[in-house]
């Protein structure tokens, strides 16, 4: 009889000890669930963000790409309107060499002939005005200038 109560005892023991190990185990695998369900729900999550920024990207990229073309048309826009400006400005300075040249040219011929200067003046104008660059009282000025620089010489 003493053998079969140390046999319970020994078996309830065991027993506890089995039910002991078996609570732990269910406590061990519960968490893993847990911790497997979240990382799964992470995942999830970070699978999202990524779609979200990748289409972000692909949006960020295109108004890129849109906004560079602008930027090149209006820098070739700006470009030749500079090339514009210049070749106005080549063709201006040399109208207006030719101007100076063509007056200081009257100026010497008509130097003799102070005066008649009404007359002198007319015919400067009119020989002048077939150049098409600056208004009457340049003409006049550049004259009147080219007069006193022969007179003091």
């Amino acid at each position: 009889l003493n053998e079969l109560k140390e046999l319970q005892d020994c078996s309830a023991t065991t027993i506890a000890e089995l039910r002991g190990t078996l609570k732990t185990r269910e406590f061990e695998l519960d968490r893993a669930r847990m911790v497997a369900e979240e990382c799964r729900a992470n995942t999830l999550h970070l699978r999202t963000e990524h779609e979200i920024a990748v289409k972000k990207l692909e949006v960020l990229r295109n108004d890129f790409y849109d906004t560079q073309m602008q930027y090149n048309t209006r820098v070739a826009e700006l470009q030749g309107q500079i090339d514009t400006y210049r070749e106005k400005v080549s063709i201006y300075n040399s109208l207006e060499t030719e101007t100076d040249d063509l007056i200081c040219k009257f100026a010497q011929s008509t130097a003799g002939t102070e005066g008649n200067a009404e007359a002198v003046l007319e015919q400067a104008t009119s020989s002048i005005a077939c150049i098409p660059t600056a208004p009457a009282r340049r003409i006049q000025q550049a004259i009147a200038l080219a007069r006193q620089a022969t007179q003091l010489q």
